[in-house]
């Protein structure tokens, strides 16, 4: 009895079978076989490249969303802040918590002129920002992520409120002429 030299002629990818068939099978002659075996071999080293670089891509998602959870989140840090002030702030029984600053009376409404202040900068504000919603003196995207991502990693940075500056921080940074009070953009 001869052994004849056996064929992979196909490849069933859902189960992995391989269709090997020996010579004179279905009167094809032996160019041909080994021509559709060098096919498949072809076909199936590609497939595994593919299958390779589709596992490199997964494993480089996968490493870039581990990083996302490891990093600090903005939150935290504010929510740390607000501990820390909390903490801070506990006064002994018998004693008042009011400070200097604080002893007005509240039935007056404060100091009138820097409520006054405050709604000067409020109206030149909202002026600008209007502005640059309809495209006046608007900062481009990328100068408004940059600021932003400075902002949010900034101490003075207080849930969308600049306490150096005391302006809201998304609209502040999607004004063109806008600058950081400590010089950061």
């Amino acid at each position: 009895m001869t052994l004849k030299k056996g064929y992979e002629i196909g490849i069933d990818n859902a189960t992995d079978y391989r269709f090997i068939v020996t010579e004179g099978y279905a009167d094809l002659s032996k160019n041909e076989l080994e021509e559709m075996e060098s096919d498949v071999r072809e076909l199936d080293k590609k497939k595994n490249e593919l299958a390779a670089e589709a596992r490199k891509a997964n494993q480089k998602i996968k490493q870039e969303l581990e990083e996302l959870e490891a990093a600090p989140k903005p939150w935290e840090r504010q929510l740390n802040k607000y501990k820390k002030m909390n903490a801070e702030r506990t006064v002994p029984k018998g004693k008042p918590n009011v400070s200097k600053k604080e002893n007005k009376d509240p039935s007056k409404g404060g100091c009138k002129s820097c409520a006054a202040k405050g709604l000067k900068r409020l109206i030149q504000g909202g002026a600008a920002l209007l502005k640059a919603e309809l495209g006046v003196d608007a900062a481009d995207e990328a100068t408004i992520e940059k600021r932003k991502a400075l902002c949010l990693a900034c101490d003075s940075y207080d849930f969308g409120v600049c306490n150096d500056c005391g302006c809201f921080t998304a609209a502040k940074v999607k004004l063109e002429g806008e600058e950081c009070p400590q010089g950061k953009w």
